[in-house]
């Protein structure tokens, strides 16, 4: 009888064994709250168990994390989000990277298009992409938009910090008196991108919105402006910076030409103008 019982718990414990071996891989991303795992990720398709997929093709390969998005249009059922990372239980770290190609639309109701809670983001290639929901793009970690990509954000683009290099992006907000764009650390623009509109906006630190304690906004005046627009190209507003004028006051400009209303001590890291001089801050 011990014997047999012996045999039995060996049984059921290969069995355990087999079918742990046998359960896909989780990749951590979702479409539409459908994982992506080793078993479905060639076929990312409402075919292929992700109804939220309408039209075009997604691939994904895990090795660099990179989720392709080629001419789609991603509609989540109401209150599911269109992209998302809740955790990557792996604890790598590794950034979540959206190539675009062709045009792509992701349609959210509730949710975020692209979210992502404690994992950086990277969105670049030559296409576009129009996101919508009451936050168009969320990064708890660092948001990077590069590479020439176009982004059209019908909500507001919120993260930890964000940096757009050589990218186009147009925001507005949803709700008065909310930033259509927020960084709790800062917002950089790099590589030719600069604030085409609104004219005469700078780039600061607030405290008590209403959606955080603190973060950097764009402003004009007092007002933390609803809309901007970044285009790529030579901000033609710095290009001679010895031309500016000389004020009792520091003028403070970014290397893009966004004017910075702070002192120069309490602005992040980075190179900045301060009256016509180029000035690094470590």
């Amino acid at each position: 009888m011990k014997m047999k019982m012996f045999y039995y718990y060996i049984l059921i414990l290969a069995a355990a064994l087999w079918h742990t071996q046998a359960r896909a891989a989780d990749y951590y991303v979702e479409v539409g709250e459908v994982h992506i795992t080793s078993d479905n990720y060639k076929n990312i398709s409402a075919a292929g168990g992700f109804p939220a997929v309408k039209k075009g093709k997604v691939s994904f390969d895990n090795s660099t994390r990179t989720l392709t998005l080629n001419n789609v249009l991603i509609k989540p059922a109401e209150g599911k989000p269109g992209i998302s990372v809740f955790i990557d239980y792996e604890w790598k770290k590794r950034p979540l990277i959206i190539k675009l190609i062709g045009h792509n639309v992701i349609e959210v109701t509730k949710e975020s298009s692209v979210c992502t809670n404690s994992i950086p983001i990277v969105i670049t290639g030559s296409g576009s992409l129009v996101a919508s929901g009451n936050v168009s793009i969320f990064s708890g970690k660092q948001l990077t938009i590069q590479g020439g990509c176009t982004i059209e954000a019908k909500s507001p683009i919120w993260a930890d910090t964000i940096t757009i290099n050589n990218a186009q992006v147009h925001a507005i907000r949803v709700l008065e008196n909310e930033p259509c764009m927020s960084a709790y650390w800062g917002i950089k623009l790099k590589g030719g991108s600069y604030l085409a509109s609104p004219k005469g906006a700078t780039c600061e630190e607030r405290s008590n919105m209403y959606h955080a304690n603190w973060g950097w906004v764009f402003v004009k005046g007092e007002e933390i402006c609803g809309e901007v627009l970044i285009k790529r190209g030579k901000n033609t507003g710095i290009d001679n910076p010895t031309t500016l004028p000389s004020t009792k006051e520091d003028e403070i400009y970014t290397l893009d030409g966004i004017r910075m209303k702070l002192p120069f001590e309490h602005l992040p890291k980075g190179v900045y103008i301060i009256n016509g001089k180029k000035k690094v801050k470590d």
